[in-house]
C-alpha cells in the first residue's frame, strides 16, 4: 500500500507538472502583434484601393499639354510691328502661371516673349511713348507694367488709357478711374479707341456701345450673339468671332460673315485690332494681317 500510495503521488504530481507546461506554452504563443503594426512592409504589387498621389498626376498632365488660354489681347503699333499678352487659365496666387507677353517685327511670324510678373492681363494701352499691360499680379493687386522692345518691362505709375478693370470685368476705366456711366451691366469682353474720348466697348451680351464723350453717354451699335472682339478703323467699327468657316471679321453695318482666310480651324479666345489700313487678327498660337478694304469687299 505504501509504494503504491508513492506511485499514485508520483503520478499525481507528473499530470500537474504537464498542465503546466502546456498552460505555458499556449500563452507563448499568443504574441500580441499590434507594435508591430506600423513597421509592417507595404504589400507589393498594385493596391486597387490606394490612390496614386495627385502631384504625379498633375505633373504628368501638364508636361504634356499645353496649358489653355483664357484671354487674348493685342495692341498693334504698325502693319508689322505689335504686342500680344496671353492670359493662362489659372488663379492669382502664389505658383500661378504668368501671363504670355511677347512683341513681334514680323507681322506675327515670331514672337519675342517678356517676362513681366502679371498672371493675368485685361488690356494693353499706350502712355508716354510705351506700350502698357494692366492685369493682376500673384496677390491679385492691379498692376501696370510698361514694355518696350529694347529694355526689361518696369512696374509704372503711368495711367493707362481705356482698360477693362483687372479686378472687376463689369467696369470700364481710362486713366485709372471708371467712367462716369459704365456701357454694360453683365461685364465687359473687349474695348477698342479712336482718341481719348471716341471709344468702343463690347459687352458680354454681344452689344456693341459707343461714346464720343469719354463714357458720359453710350448709343448701342449693334447687337449679335458670337461676338468675341472688337476694333475701330477710320470710318467703322469691326467685329469678330466664330463661324462654321472659322474666324468671321465684318463691319458692324456690313451684312456679310465672310470669314478670313487660314482661321478654319482657330479656336479658343482671340482679338482684333486696326491699325492704319492694316487689321491684326490674333489667337494664342497664330496672327493673321490683312487689309481692312479686303473686309468690306
Amino acid at each position: 500500500m505504501r509504494r503504491s500510495g508513492v506511485a499514485l503521488l508520483l503520478l499525481a504530481l507528473l499530470i500537474v507538472a504537464d498542465i503546466v507546461l502546456v498552460t505555458g506554452a499556449l500563452r507563448s504563443t499568443h504574441v500580441d502583434t499590434s507594435k508591430y503594426a506600423q513597421a509592417a512592409p507595404a504589400p507589393s504589387g498594385d493596391v486597387t484601393d490606394t490612390p496614386a498621389p495627385a502631384t504625379a498626376t498633375a505633373t504628368a498632365a501638364s508636361a504634356g499639354t499645353r496649358p489653355r488660354a483664357s484671354r487674348v489681347v493685342v495692341a498693334g503699333l504698325t502693319s508689322t510691328r505689335a504686342w500680344r499678352a496671353i492670359t493662362h487659365v489659372s488663379a492669382c496666387s502664389d505658383g500661378a502661371r504668368h501671363a504670355t507677353i511677347g512683341h513681334t517685327e514680323d507681322a506675327g511670324k515670331r514672337w519675342t516673349t517678356v517676362k513681366v510678373p502679371l498672371v493675368t492681363v485685361s488690356g494693353l494701352s499706350y502712355a508716354n511713348g510705351a506700350v502698357v499691360a494692366t492685369g493682376l499680379d500673384t496677390s491679385c493687386e492691379p498692376t501696370t507694367y510698361a514694355l518696350t522692345a529694347n529694355s526689361a518691362p518696369g512696374k509704372t505709375s503711368s495711367s493707362a488709357g481705356w482698360v477693362i478693370d483687372p479686378s472687376d470685368p463689369t467696369e470700364l476705366e481710362t486713366s485709372g478711374q471708371p467712367v462716369a456711366e459704365q456701357p454694360c451691366a453683365d461685364g465687359l469682353r473687349d474695348v477698342a479707341t479712336n482718341s481719348g474720348s471716341d471709344v468702343v466697348a463690347l459687352c458680354a451680351n454681344g452689344a456693341v456701345e459707343h461714346t464720343t464723350d469719354t463714357g458720359a453717354t453710350w448709343n448701342e451699335l449693334s447687337k449679335s450673339d458670337g461676338v468675341s472682339a472688337i476694333a475701330t478703323g477710320t470710318d467703322s467699327v469691326y467685329v469678330a468671332g466664330s463661324s462654321a468657316c472659322g474666324i468671321s471679321v465684318r463691319s458692324v453695318d456690313a451684312n456679310t460673315t465672310g470669314c478670313v482666310d487660314g482661321t478654319a480651324k482657330w479656336s479658343g479666345p482671340i482679338d482684333i485690332t486696326v491699325v492704319g489700313g492694316t487689321l491684326w487678327l490674333v489667337s494664342d498660337t497664330a496672327a493673321i494681317t490683312v487689309p481692312v478694304s479686303s473686309l468690306d469687299s
